[in-house]
């Protein structure tokens, strides 16, 4: 009998302690994307810095297009949610 290959490397990745940096990694990963998808223009305005403590913040090289963000932040945090099958993403910064 054979064991799944994505069981066996999930299991290392706890074991490893490594699942805090996979899921930090995974977030971002979904926020880029979910960006993207949102705002197809304007996207190039936008940097993803870090995620830390449920946290993702966001540079932003134009005041209204962070105002946009603003207003659509719990749109975003709940599709980005939604990609990672848990509640991590708490709040989104957006700093100017």
């Amino acid at each position: 009998m054979f064991t799944d290959f994505k069981f066996l490397l999930n299991r290392a990745v706890r074991r490893s302690g490594a699942s805090s940096f996979v899921e930090e990694s995974s977030a971002l990963s979904f926020c880029n994307s979910v960006l993207k998808e949102m705002f197809s223009v304007g996207y190039e305005k936008v940097k993803i810095l870090d995620f830390s403590e449920g946290s993702i913040n966001i540079a932003c090289l134009c005041e209204d297009f962070a105002k946009d963000l603003s207003q659509k932040e719990q749109i975003l945090i709940d599709k980005i949610n939604e990609k990672l099958g848990n509640p991590l993403v708490k709040s989104i910064n957006i700093v100017t």
